[in-house]
């Protein structure tokens, strides 16, 4: 699973395993993205999602936003 945190002055990308009702944090990557233009936050969430999937396969993803 790969989750994603959106907010107005920082980011995180996190990628977790999921066993049953219970969500375990492998790695996270948080970033600031005030000043930050659009394209360069979407560089940001491309570069986390290639380092966090290239071992394995994301089955699932989640987003918070706000």
């Amino acid at each position: 699973m790969i989750g994603f945190d959106i907010g107005g002055t920082k980011c995180a990308v996190i990628k977790a395993k999921t066993n049953g009702d219970s969500i375990e944090i492998k790695e996270k990557i948080r970033f600031e993205t005030k000043g930050m233009s659009s394209d360069e936050a979407i560089a940001l969430f491309d570069s986390a999602i290639e380092k966090m999937s290239a071992d394995e396969r994301v089955e699932s993803i989640g987003i918070s936003c706000g």
